[in-house]
């Protein structure tokens, strides 16, 4: 659920809310004071006070840009202490032979900084260097100037650098830290600012900046420079969501069938209740019953259960003294197919994957659904298998993922199994722990061979028995032949699976593509989101 009053973690600026997100937003000095303790991994944006440009010296050159502010965004760790928010103060341009003030920093507490725009003197002819590291533009000579740089990109003659291009706080893409624009000699052309900067002027005052830590522009002696403007501190947060107990009671609804596969009881409350999903169809469901449920003794082998729209067998099931049962269910699809067995040899001989699948699933309670509209012809050679293995075997060697419909008792094969729920994982709010792992490469030489010692040399487009894939190593600027002398690792693949030569060899090609990559491995615990979120939702 997103976000909204009440969720706050702390006070201090103008508060909003954006999905699961708290924001408060400074444009005046305050306090951001944390309410319910410390708050990590807190995402910031800052942006210094912008300078005003000064009006050069009369007859000897026009006012140079100054630069945009220093703009800085990433995560900090906020106390659980009040921190003082200081917003940085622009400064005006000015007339006459007079360099204008310098503009102050943004501060977060102590934890961010963020400095002011540099000041163009009016006895500089070249613009300001911009404290985010970038150029000022240089004068041409004679009387021109140069733009002030950005906090995003260098100056140039006459023209001011970009500020940084961000969409907080506001929600909108807004440039911030922009340079001033400067003069040619002669007063003409005269040069923009940068994106929100004031532009130069050779008869008039200097533009004043339009956005947040930009410059004003360079003018003349008579008219003046332009005026910055002020900086800005942005804090926001994610809606933290308190974990359950362990003896809180779940709504559920879980219905128990007979053995004659009819519903018999409902369940409405469990101890708990989670589901586990992988890929090719691999799904089981667990729930929890007190020891003392009046209801757990309807619990029977190879039961059918519905819950979360879905049919399940349970596996088994375990009492503990004192203490709880444990319910285990597999989805419908893997108990009823894996009831179902081909004896003997089966084989699939130049089919495409819509053709096996039916064939798969002939004799079988269940049917095709969706099927791939590829022409492409496979071969698959399997003995006493189930049908769920022949399943998995051939999405495997066609390159497609499983889908089950329990309700319908309908088998789709589909390229990508899943669909976005606009779900995020993040640090402190839904992640509890979280682990990484990094191994390198583990192949770079594959030899693949399929059923009866069947190679790829004929199909391989270099005639030889196996592939190679160095492109890590090249990424690493290493030619071929080095990263094949000192990184060759040889990797043999067996799969009986495969009858023709083509087909193995594309499922190689596809294997080693990911060998020849390093691994980088995640764990993570995380809340459970159907807490956060609706109950089917996750």
């Amino acid at each position: 659920m997103p976000a909204g009053p009440g969720d706050e973690r702390a006070t201090g600026g103008m508060i909003t809310y954006d999905g699961e997100f708290i924001q408060h937003l400074f444009l005046t000095n305050g306090t951001f004071t944390p309410i319910d303790g410390a708050i990590d991994d807190a995402e910031y944006f800052a942006v210094g006070g912008g300078p005003g440009s000064s009006g050069g010296v009369s007859g000897v050159r026009y006012g140079a840009g100054s630069s945009g502010a220093q703009v800085l965004t990433g995560l900090i760790d906020i106390p659980n202490a009040p921190q003082a928010i200081t917003i940085g103060v622009a400064s005006n341009g000015t007339i006459g032979s007079v360099t204008p003030a310098n503009a102050t920093a943004t501060t977060i507490g102590t934890l961010v900084t963020a400095l002011p725009g540099t000041v163009a003197p009016h006895t500089q002819s070249n613009g300001a260097n911009s404290p985010n590291g970038f150029t000022g533009g240089a004068s041409t000579g004679g009387t021109s100037s140069g733009g002030g740089a950005g906090a995003a990109a260098n100056g140039s003659t006459i023209t001011g650098g970009d500020g940084v291009l961000s969409s907080l706080p506001t929600g909108s893409p807004v440039v911030y830290g922009s340079g001033g624009g400067a003069v040619s000699t002669g007063g003409s052309p005269v040069g923009n600012g940068g994106t929100g900067a004031g532009a130069g002027s050779g008869s008039a005052q200097g533009g004043h900046a339009t956005t947040r830590g930009s410059a004003g522009g360079g003018g003349n002696s008579t008219s003046g420079g332009g005026n910055g403007l002020g900086g800005l501190a942005f804090i926001r947060y994610a809606k933290v969501y308190a974990p359950p107990t362990d003896t809180e009671r779940r709504d559920v609804d879980i219905w128990l069938h007979d053995f004659r596969q009819q519903p018999s009881i409902q369940l409405q409350t469990v101890k708990d209740y989670w589901v586990e999903k992988f890929l090719q169809g691999s799904e089981q469901l667990f729930f929890v019953l007190p020891l003392g449920e009046p209801k757990a003794v309807f619990l029977h082998e190879d039961q059918l259960v519905l819950a979360h729209n879905m049919y399940w067998y349970i596996d088994h099931f375990e009492e503990t003294h004192p203490g709880d049962i444990m319910v285990v269910c597999n989805a419908r699809h893997i108990t009823e197919l894996t009831w179902k067995i081909r004896f003997g040899i089966f084989s699939l001989l130049a089919k495409t994957p819509a053709e096996g699948l039916a064939d798969i699933l002939a004799g079988t309670d269940w049917t095709v659904d969706v099927a791939p509209p590829s022409i492409q012809l496979y071969t698959m050679e399997e003995m006493d298998a189930t049908a769920l293995t022949l399943l998995r075997n051939w999405a495997t060697i066609t390159g497609y993922e499983l889908s089950f419909d329990t309700l319908a008792r309908t088998v789709s094969m589909v390229a990508q199994v899943g669909q976005p729920r606009g779900i995020g994982f993040r640090w402190s709010y839904s992640i509890r722990e979280i682990t990484r792992e990094f191994f390198p490469p583990p192949a770079t030489r594959l030899y693949p061979v399929g059923a009866n010692n069947l190679v790829i040399s004929d199909v391989n487009p270099t005639g030889l028995p196996y592939i190679e894939d160095y492109s890590f190593y090249e990424a690493q600027g290493l030619s071929t032949v080095e990263a094949r002398a000192l990184y060759r690792k040889d990797l043999p693949w067996v799969d009986d699976r495969y009858l023709l030569a083509v087909n193995l060899y594309d499922a190689a090609v596809a294997r080693l593509a990911k060998l020849s990559q390093p691994r980088v491995f995640y764990k993570a615990k995380v809340l459970d989101l159907s807490r956060i979120m609706e109950a089917d939702a996750y």
